[in-house]
């Protein structure tokens, strides 16, 4: 295999050695090729990297993370296709195909999940750090080809060492606009160094950067990180994962909404959910930086229109964005993602009792606060079903 990998790298360079070789005189399709062809050659990989990202929702500093991670391919897993270990600050997160483990070493405690639970590593920041291209390589090669991408590609030095950078300018696809992708190849090791990405939306930017280092292949086995885990497992505490089945499904069907008091926007005025009851009510809990909450909005506008004079009442629900910081962004919000109804904030307390399992959730009310009807997410079937409860029970009532 090292002799294979090093015919890889000979082949890749030739173009720099040989008499006339201009910059740029690689494609960025045969760079791609040959990045995917050697890393292709490696069952792991591990690395440092110093992962940034600021939100588009984020007007403070950079979210910055110092983090070490060991990938292992395991090609039979469905979920991550990898064993992963991420340790950054005082928390190490391992995948291991079998259950997900997050290792507190600062209480000395492991919180087990099982493995479908991904939660604790896809469900954070930290799981940006393991996306470098070695599990799908194909990616570079992939978005080359995409008819919605212009790619250009130069030569650069990236701490000491020469690199290609690819550089990926994406066509601006609904609100997400400005959108660029860059990675740094080295031209000798042929291993990713550096990828930052950058769009707008809505008036606001999000940007992410991966800055790698100390980047070694096959240098971990299963064994070492099964070792690793055994040896945490003998000295800390374990807790399995349980799931909280009152808080999966929301609230039932035929109890009664509970009545919370919000403020209502922007009026800043204190404001009740019976103060909205008429023939029925759509109660939406949603929130700004929530994609499929967004998609429901111009739903939600239109059945406002066609049903509001037929005693229907539209409520967005907003338990998450009621602070100093996200109330400022409102106005540029709401000039991108316009809202026909009232909008109420409640605290996160508050969002307890209405027990929502993910979102959006949506809760139709009849004029007594009895829950007729419940929605969990949107798509396009969710609004389908949610049209036609409306114009069954206004037309009926």
């Amino acid at each position: 295999m090292q002799l294979q990998n090093t015919i890889i790298k000979i082949c890749f360079l030739a173009c720099l050695l040989v008499s006339g070789c201009k910059k740029n005189s690689i494609s960025p399709e045969d760079l791609s090729r040959q990045f995917i062809e050697n890393t292709g050659q490696y069952s792991s990989i591990s690395y440092s990297v110093i992962y940034q990202i600021k939100f588009f929702n984020q007007t403070e500093d950079t979210t910055r993370i110092n983090a070490k991670l060991d990938i292992i391919r395991e090609s039979e897993d469905s979920i991550l296709g990898a064993y992963i270990w991420v340790t950054a600050d005082s928390v190490s997160t391992y995948y291991n195909t079998e259950a997900m483990y997050s290792i507190n070493h600062a209480m000395n405690k492991i919180f087990k999940f099982p493995k479908e639970k991904t939660s604790p590593l896809t469900g954070t920041v930290i799981g940006d750090t393991y996306k470098t291209y070695f599990l799908k390589p194909e990616s570079i090669l992939k978005a080359v080809h995409d008819s919605a991408v212009i790619v250009t590609l130069a030569e650069e030095t990236i701490a000491d060492k020469h690199a290609w950078k690819i550089n990926y300018k994406i066509e601006d696809f609904g609100d997400i606009t400005n959108a660029r992708k860059n990675i740094w190849i080295s031209s000798d090791s042929l291993n990713v160094l550096k990828i930052n990405y950058s769009a707008d939306s809505a008036g606001e930017n999000q940007y992410n950067q991966w800055d790698i280092s100390d980047v070694k292949f096959n240098s971990v086995t299963i064994d070492d990180l099964e070792n690793r885990l055994a040896f945490f497992l003998e000295s800390y505490e374990l807790e399995e994962f349980k799931e909280d089945i009152n808080n999966t499904k929301g609230l039932s069907n035929g109890t009664a909404m509970p009545n919370l008091e919000g403020m209502l926007y922007p009026e800043n005025t204190a404001s009740e959910f019976y103060d909205y009851l008429d023939k029925l009510t759509l109660f939406d809990i949603w929130y700004m930086d929530c994609p499929p909450c967004l998609k429901a909005i111009p739903l939600l506008n239109e059945l406002h229109n066609k049903y509001n004079e037929m005693g229907l009442k539209i409520v967005g629900i907003n338990p998450f964005n009621n602070n100093e910081k996200d109330l400022k962004r409102m106005p540029n919000f709401l000039s991108h993602n316009k809202i026909d109804y009232p909008i109420l904030f409640i605290d996160r307390e508050q969002n307890k009792q209405l027990k929502v399992p993910a979102y959006p959730s949506f809760y139709l009310v009849d004029h007594e606060g009895q829950i007729l009807h419940s929605e969990i997410g949107f798509d396009e079937e969710k609004a389908e079903i949610l049209d036609a409860q409306l114009n069954d029970y206004l037309k009926n009532n």
